[in-house]
């Protein structure tokens, strides 16, 4: 087996995959039934998307390989993989849905990594487009304290332990999931995956900072919040950044003009 969380991934969430994408499907036939083309950020191995209607269109981007290559097993015709990090990735398409959901926007350590997710979507979400994603809250470290820490064991088909899953709390802003795969010969594997979790007003900050509007805010279980958000653009701003930027670039060209004449 490959020892990596991917390839314990669907055995862990499947069940919770199917509800987020009954609630996902429900979210866009209230606000924007129309919808064709997702665009999900930090696909994993396409749970939402094997539990979504075929008339979706997808592009999944996730910077995990193993991922992605237990995404292809699924072998989803209406899905196109890309390996990118989410915080740097390029595309010419726009798309009607973004998603990023799985606890994927927490894998970003800071803030100012958000914002550039934030502003990644603006480029490639139409005007009036959605974007919904999950977070865990500061309020979910009252779940996972000492005394209420969840492992989970995970069986091979022959019944044999596999993998434990363990996971805790640190410095009151992360949460540290601790892997250990038991291999055949007997030795014991180790991987580390740490998660921030955020105040969700300065969540809301941020979004709202880059041009969103917050249409519903969900509570989920274990602290964790469901964002459902619409870029709408402003044209009375876009016009007022559009003469500065103009301007910036004539004062530039007459800058150059003068030094040469002199």
């Amino acid at each position: 087996m490959s020892y990596s969380f991917a390839s314990i991934y669907d055995k862990i969430y499947s069940l919770q995959a199917r509800r987020y994408a009954q609630l996902l499907y429900e979210i866009i036939e209230k606000y924007y039934p129309s919808t064709r083309y997702i665009l999900d950020l930090g696909c994993g191995t396409l749970l939402i998307e094997a539990n979504l209607p075929k008339k979706f269109k997808f592009v999944g981007i996730d910077a995990s390989s193993f991922m992605l290559k237990e995404a292809k097993k699924k072998k989803l015709k209406n899905v196109v993989l890309i390996k990118s990090d989410i915080r740097k990735f390029k595309l010419r398409k726009s798309f009607d849905v973004v998603i990023s959901l799985n606890d994927t926007i927490n894998h970003l350590l800071s803030l100012r990594e958000i914002r550039k997710v934030f502003k990644n979507v603006k480029k490639v979400l139409k005007s009036n487009g959605l974007f919904v994603f999950d977070i865990n809250t500061e309020e979910s470290l009252r779940y996972y304290l000492p005394k209420k820490l969840s492992n989970w064991i995970v069986f091979s088909d022959e019944g044999r332990k596999e993998v434990l899953v363990y996971r805790k709390f640190k410095e009151r802003k992360f949460l540290i999931w601790e892997i250990y795969y038991f291999t055949n010969n007997g030795t014991i594997k180790k991987e580390i995956i740490r998660e921030r979790v955020y105040n969700i007003k300065e969540i809301k900050h941020t979004l709202l900072r880059e041009g969103f509007n917050i249409l519903e805010e969900l509570l989920l279980k274990k602290g964790k919040v469901l964002i459902v958000s619409v870029f709408k653009l402003n044209w009375k701003k876009f016009h007022k950044e559009l003469l500065n930027y103009v301007g910036e670039i004539m004062r530039t060209l007459y800058n150059t003009e003068m030094v040469q004449k002199t």
